[in-house]
Protein backbone atom coordinates (compact mmCIF):
# COMPACT_ATOMS: atom_id res chain seq x y z
CA UNK A 1 0.00 0.00 0.00
CA UNK A 2 1.47 3.35 -1.03
CA UNK A 3 2.25 5.99 1.55
CA UNK A 4 -0.16 8.84 2.00
CA UNK A 5 0.18 12.40 3.16
CA UNK A 6 -2.09 15.23 4.14
CA UNK A 7 -3.57 17.22 1.25
CA UNK A 8 -3.04 20.43 3.22
CA UNK A 9 -0.01 22.40 2.14
CA UNK A 10 0.04 24.74 5.13
CA UNK A 11 -0.72 24.30 8.78
CA UNK A 12 -3.75 26.26 9.98
CA UNK A 13 -3.15 29.56 11.71
CA UNK A 14 -3.47 29.66 15.47
CA UNK A 15 -6.86 30.44 16.93
CA UNK A 16 -7.76 33.11 19.44
CA UNK A 17 -7.20 31.90 22.97
CA UNK A 18 -5.12 28.92 21.83
CA UNK A 19 -2.36 29.68 24.34
CA UNK A 20 -5.00 29.84 27.06
CA UNK A 21 -6.39 26.47 25.97
CA UNK A 22 -2.91 24.97 26.03
CA UNK A 23 -2.20 26.38 29.50
CA UNK A 24 -5.57 25.11 30.72
CA UNK A 25 -4.95 21.59 29.41
CA UNK A 26 -1.49 21.57 30.93
CA UNK A 27 -2.89 22.69 34.26
CA UNK A 28 -5.57 19.99 34.26
CA UNK A 29 -3.59 17.02 32.97
CA UNK A 30 -0.20 17.75 34.53
CA UNK A 31 -1.35 18.99 37.93
CA UNK A 32 -5.03 18.68 38.78
CA UNK A 33 -5.51 15.03 37.78
CA UNK A 34 -2.33 14.00 39.59
CA UNK A 35 -3.77 15.22 42.89
CA UNK A 36 -7.02 13.35 42.31
CA UNK A 37 -4.96 10.26 41.52
CA UNK A 38 -2.96 10.57 44.76
CA UNK A 39 -6.14 10.96 46.80
CA UNK A 40 -7.73 7.94 45.09
CA UNK A 41 -4.67 5.76 45.79
CA UNK A 42 -4.58 6.77 49.44
CA UNK A 43 -8.24 6.04 50.02
CA UNK A 44 -7.92 2.72 48.20
CA UNK A 45 -5.14 1.78 50.58
CA UNK A 46 -7.18 2.90 53.57
CA UNK A 47 -10.23 0.90 52.50
CA UNK A 48 -8.05 -2.15 51.96
CA UNK A 49 -6.68 -1.85 55.48
CA UNK A 50 -10.18 -1.53 56.91
CA UNK A 51 -11.27 -4.67 55.06
CA UNK A 52 -8.30 -6.45 56.53
CA UNK A 53 -9.29 -5.16 59.96
CA UNK A 54 -12.90 -6.33 59.63
CA UNK A 55 -11.59 -9.74 58.58
CA UNK A 56 -9.46 -9.79 61.75
CA UNK A 57 -6.26 -9.59 59.77
CA UNK A 58 -3.20 -8.21 61.55
CA UNK A 59 -2.72 -4.89 59.58
CA UNK A 60 -3.75 -1.74 61.49
CA UNK A 61 -5.86 0.66 59.42
CA UNK A 62 -5.89 3.62 61.77
CA UNK A 63 -2.44 5.06 60.94
CA UNK A 64 -2.93 4.91 57.20
CA UNK A 65 -6.44 6.36 57.57
CA UNK A 66 -5.05 9.36 59.43
CA UNK A 67 -2.41 9.66 56.74
CA UNK A 68 -5.09 9.51 54.04
CA UNK A 69 -7.16 12.17 55.80
CA UNK A 70 -4.14 14.46 56.17
CA UNK A 71 -3.10 14.00 52.55
CA UNK A 72 -6.68 14.49 51.37
CA UNK A 73 -6.87 17.83 53.16
CA UNK A 74 -3.58 18.84 51.54
CA UNK A 75 -4.76 17.65 48.14
CA UNK A 76 -8.08 19.49 48.56
CA UNK A 77 -6.28 22.80 49.14
CA UNK A 78 -4.05 22.13 46.13
CA UNK A 79 -7.06 21.31 43.96
CA UNK A 80 -8.85 24.50 45.02
CA UNK A 81 -5.77 26.54 44.13
CA UNK A 82 -5.53 24.90 40.72
CA UNK A 83 -9.26 25.37 40.13
CA UNK A 84 -8.94 29.11 40.79
CA UNK A 85 -6.01 29.29 38.38
CA UNK A 86 -8.02 27.31 35.81
CA UNK A 87 -10.91 29.76 36.20
CA UNK A 88 -8.55 32.66 35.43
CA UNK A 89 -7.21 30.84 32.38
CA UNK A 90 -10.74 30.12 31.19
CA UNK A 91 -11.82 33.73 31.68
CA UNK A 92 -8.79 34.98 29.75
CA UNK A 93 -9.28 32.43 26.98
CA UNK A 94 -12.97 33.24 26.59
CA UNK A 95 -12.20 36.96 26.53
CA UNK A 96 -9.71 36.46 23.71
CA UNK A 97 -12.25 34.44 21.74
CA UNK A 98 -14.94 37.11 22.15
CA UNK A 99 -12.55 39.82 20.99
CA UNK A 100 -11.41 37.63 18.09
CA UNK A 101 -14.99 37.21 16.89
CA UNK A 102 -15.32 40.99 16.90
CA UNK A 103 -12.04 41.57 15.07
CA UNK A 104 -12.74 38.92 12.45
CA UNK A 105 -15.57 41.09 11.18
CA UNK A 106 -12.96 43.62 10.06
CA UNK A 107 -11.78 41.25 7.33
CA UNK A 108 -14.54 42.48 5.04
CA UNK A 109 -12.71 45.83 4.92
CA UNK A 110 -9.55 44.13 3.77
CA UNK A 111 -7.90 44.07 7.20
CA UNK A 112 -5.60 41.12 7.88
CA UNK A 113 -6.39 39.70 11.33
CA UNK A 114 -4.26 37.20 13.24
CA UNK A 115 -4.64 35.68 16.67
CA UNK A 116 -2.41 34.23 19.35
CA UNK A 117 1.02 35.08 17.96
CA UNK A 118 3.54 33.14 20.05
CA UNK A 119 7.08 34.16 20.89
CA UNK A 120 9.93 33.26 23.22
CA UNK A 121 8.40 34.08 26.59
CA UNK A 122 5.75 36.39 25.14
CA UNK A 123 2.48 36.26 23.27
CA UNK A 124 0.42 38.80 21.32
CA UNK A 125 -3.30 38.08 21.50
CA UNK A 126 -4.28 39.72 18.20
CA UNK A 127 -2.64 41.61 15.35
CA UNK A 128 -4.37 43.68 12.68
CA UNK A 129 -2.50 44.70 9.54
CA UNK A 130 -4.18 47.27 7.32
CA UNK A 131 -3.51 50.31 5.20
CA UNK A 132 -4.40 52.37 8.28
CA UNK A 133 -1.63 50.82 10.34
CA UNK A 134 -0.50 47.75 12.24
CA UNK A 135 -2.13 47.14 15.60
CA UNK A 136 -0.92 44.81 18.36
CA UNK A 137 -3.86 44.07 20.65
CA UNK A 138 -3.67 42.71 24.18
CA UNK A 139 -6.92 41.46 25.74
CA UNK A 140 -7.41 41.90 29.48
CA UNK A 141 -10.51 40.07 30.68
CA UNK A 142 -11.45 41.00 34.22
CA UNK A 143 -14.47 39.81 36.18
CA UNK A 144 -16.91 42.54 37.16
CA UNK A 145 -18.92 43.08 40.34
CA UNK A 146 -22.62 42.29 40.05
CA UNK A 147 -23.75 45.69 41.33
CA UNK A 148 -22.63 49.20 40.49
CA UNK A 149 -21.11 50.72 37.37
CA UNK A 150 -17.45 49.69 37.45
CA UNK A 151 -15.00 51.38 35.09
CA UNK A 152 -11.44 51.05 33.90
CA UNK A 153 -9.62 54.36 34.31
CA UNK A 154 -6.68 55.11 32.03
CA UNK A 155 -4.44 58.07 32.82
CA UNK A 156 -1.92 57.63 30.02
CA UNK A 157 0.63 55.53 31.90
CA UNK A 158 -1.41 53.12 34.01
CA UNK A 159 -4.87 51.62 34.40
CA UNK A 160 -7.06 51.20 37.46
CA UNK A 161 -9.78 48.54 37.31
CA UNK A 162 -12.93 49.09 39.37
CA UNK A 163 -11.29 51.52 41.78
CA UNK A 164 -8.28 49.28 42.29
CA UNK A 165 -4.64 50.38 42.40
CA UNK A 166 -3.00 51.93 39.37
CA UNK A 167 -1.26 49.28 37.31
CA UNK A 168 1.38 50.08 34.71
CA UNK A 169 1.97 46.44 33.68
CA UNK A 170 -0.64 46.32 30.87
CA UNK A 171 0.87 49.44 29.29
CA UNK A 172 4.45 48.21 29.62
CA UNK A 173 3.40 44.84 28.23
CA UNK A 174 1.77 46.47 25.21
CA UNK A 175 4.82 48.64 24.53
CA UNK A 176 7.09 45.59 24.71
CA UNK A 177 4.85 43.71 22.29
CA UNK A 178 4.79 46.54 19.76
CA UNK A 179 8.58 46.79 19.94
CA UNK A 180 8.96 43.05 19.38
CA UNK A 181 6.50 42.98 16.48
CA UNK A 182 8.10 46.03 14.87
CA UNK A 183 11.53 44.39 15.05
CA UNK A 184 10.25 41.16 13.54
CA UNK A 185 8.38 42.81 10.68
CA UNK A 186 11.41 44.92 9.80
CA UNK A 187 13.60 41.82 9.80
CA UNK A 188 11.16 39.94 7.56
CA UNK A 189 10.19 42.72 5.15
CA UNK A 190 12.96 45.31 5.37
CA UNK A 191 10.30 47.93 6.09
CA UNK A 192 9.97 49.76 9.40
CA UNK A 193 6.29 49.59 10.32
CA UNK A 194 4.95 51.83 13.05
CA UNK A 195 2.99 49.59 15.45
CA UNK A 196 0.10 50.88 17.53
CA UNK A 197 -0.26 49.12 20.87
CA UNK A 198 -3.81 48.51 22.10
CA UNK A 199 -5.12 47.11 25.38
CA UNK A 200 -8.80 46.14 25.38
CA UNK A 201 -11.07 45.31 28.30
CA UNK A 202 -14.11 43.33 27.09
CA UNK A 203 -17.35 44.35 28.77
CA UNK A 204 -15.87 47.32 30.60
CA UNK A 205 -16.44 51.02 30.24
CA UNK A 206 -13.07 52.72 29.79
CA UNK A 207 -12.68 56.21 31.17
CA UNK A 208 -9.78 58.26 29.81
CA UNK A 209 -8.48 61.55 31.14
CA UNK A 210 -6.81 64.31 29.14
CA UNK A 211 -3.33 62.84 29.62
CA UNK A 212 -4.37 59.62 27.90
CA UNK A 213 -4.92 61.44 24.59
CA UNK A 214 -1.18 61.62 23.92
CA UNK A 215 -0.40 58.14 25.27
CA UNK A 216 1.53 55.66 23.13
CA UNK A 217 -1.00 52.92 23.91
CA UNK A 218 -4.75 52.90 23.36
CA UNK A 219 -6.88 51.50 26.17
CA UNK A 220 -10.39 50.73 24.97
CA UNK A 221 -13.48 48.63 25.11
CA UNK A 222 -12.97 46.35 22.06
CA UNK A 223 -16.24 47.52 20.53
CA UNK A 224 -14.73 51.00 20.16
CA UNK A 225 -11.59 49.83 18.38
CA UNK A 226 -13.03 49.95 14.87
CA UNK A 227 -13.85 53.66 15.18
CA UNK A 228 -10.37 54.43 16.43
CA UNK A 229 -8.77 52.58 13.53
CA UNK A 230 -11.04 54.25 10.99
CA UNK A 231 -9.86 57.67 12.22
CA UNK A 232 -6.29 56.86 11.15
CA UNK A 233 -4.95 57.93 7.78
CA UNK A 234 -4.13 55.30 5.18
CA UNK A 235 -0.36 55.27 5.47
CA UNK A 236 0.61 51.75 4.37
CA UNK A 237 0.45 50.75 0.70
CA UNK A 238 -1.60 47.66 -0.09
CA UNK A 239 1.51 45.80 -1.25
CA UNK A 240 3.18 46.48 2.09
CA UNK A 241 0.11 45.13 3.85
CA UNK A 242 0.29 41.93 1.81
CA UNK A 243 4.02 41.61 2.44
CA UNK A 244 3.68 42.01 6.21
CA UNK A 245 0.66 39.69 6.37
CA UNK A 246 2.43 36.97 4.40
CA UNK A 247 5.50 37.19 6.63
CA UNK A 248 3.48 37.09 9.85
CA UNK A 249 1.38 34.14 8.68
CA UNK A 250 4.55 32.24 7.73
CA UNK A 251 6.03 32.94 11.17
CA UNK A 252 2.91 31.75 13.00
CA UNK A 253 2.79 28.49 11.07
CA UNK A 254 6.50 27.80 11.58
CA UNK A 255 6.38 28.63 15.30
CA UNK A 256 3.56 26.12 15.80
CA UNK A 257 5.53 23.26 14.26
Amino acid sequence: MSEKKSPLKDKPLRQAGQSGDESLRSLVFEHLLSYYFVAAILWTMAMYEWVQHWRHAPPAPIPITFFAVGMSIYVWFKIRKIQKTAERYKLGRDGEKVVAELLDRYRVKGYRVYHDIPGDGWNIDHVIISTRGVFAIETKTRSKPVAGEPVVVFNGISVAVDGGPEDEKPIRQSLAQTKQLRTMLKEWTGYDFSIQGVVVYPGWYVQRNSASKSADVWVLNPKALHKWIEKQDEVIPVERVKQAATALAKYIRSSDA
